[in-house]
């Protein structure tokens, strides 16, 4: 059998983290229950970390086969003048090597 500390305030239910992880509510009881009652609660918040996971699997490939481009810009201040600066990145999918460079416009340089 397994103890666990359960909380019983509706503020927490409404909560992404399962009742037994609340550690800041003093209205907690505490529960014995078996295994099997413990991985059936348990189950939908690990199939959603699985999940999470598995949706952040890094993409491998071999050397010299990819090279990730990205484009942004950014509002910055030098001195007291704000400036929109567009930004190049790159990175190399095998090594994980970056490259950036920033500029003040988005023409292409020739």
């Amino acid at each position: 059998m397994f103890w666990i500390t359960v909380c019983s305030t509706a503020s927490c239910s409404s909560s992404a983290l399962p009742p037994w992880c609340c550690k800041s509510c003093s209205s907690n009881t505490v529960l014995t229950v078996s295994l099997r009652t413990l991985e059936r609660a348990c189950e939908s918040y690990c199939q959603a970390l699985a999940a999470e996971d598995k949706a952040t699997v890094r993409f491998e490939t071999p050397p010299r086969e990819q090279l990730q481009i990205d484009f942004g810009s950014r509002q910055i201040t030098i001195g007291n003048e704000a400036i929109k600066i567009y930004l190049f990145v790159t990175t190399l999918g095998y090594p994980r090597r970056h490259y950036a460079h920033s500029f003040r416009h988005e023409r292409q340089l020739v």
